[in-house]
């Protein structure tokens, strides 16, 4: 009982638990480096990491900044929340980065910006707002989509793959 976490009259007057680090690779503060019996990273899902739970500790302290207090409503808004933290930091810079392939001297990203198929998933990308609501008759918007797959492949090449050397920008 004891690991379990606990707490009595939280210095922040609530605290928020949102299915935050279930198997508790990330007791020590650093989800990476926790290894797979056969090798490579114990990673879950982005969601794991506490980033459900900054949003909602964020939503909440704005909440209180206000009157103080956090209502019924409040609450209901709060818990339907489906914006993704991780697209909000992620997306600018996939946008830039388009628009800076069209004139770098690097190949593969002057490459990808002419590709037809990543111009217009960025472009899906820069006007969505980055939310992810469920339950509408019209499904996932394509940017939903977009951003999943991009994320998936960047989880895929970055975590679960051990690194190979790094090159220098410009070597």
């Amino acid at each position: 009982m004891g690991a379990l976490p606990q707490t009595v009259n939280p210095p922040a007057g609530f605290f928020v638990n949102a299915n935050n680090d279930p198997a508790g690779v990330t007791l020590d503060n650093d989800p990476l480096n926790q290894t797979r019996p056969g090798g490579g990273i114990y990673y879950l899902n982005n969601g794991y990491a506490g980033i459900r739970g900054g949003r909602i500790t964020a939503l909440l302290r704005a909440e209180l900044a206000g009157d103080g207090k956090v209502s019924f409503a409040d609450s209901q808004r709060i818990q339907a929340d489906t914006t993704l933290v991780d697209a909000q930091f992620f997306v600018p810079y996939l946008v830039k980065a388009l628009a800076r392939g069209a004139v770098d001297s690097d190949p593969t990203l002057r490459g990808l910006a002419r590709d037809r198929a990543v111009a217009g998933a960025v472009g899906r990308l820069a006007l969505w707002n980055r939310r992810t609501p469920t339950g509408i008759p019209e499904g996932y918007a394509a940017a939903d989509v977009d951003y999943a797959v991009w994320r998936g492949q960047l989880v895929q090449g970055a975590i679960e793959r051990p690194p190979g050397p790094l090159r220098r920008p410009g070597a």
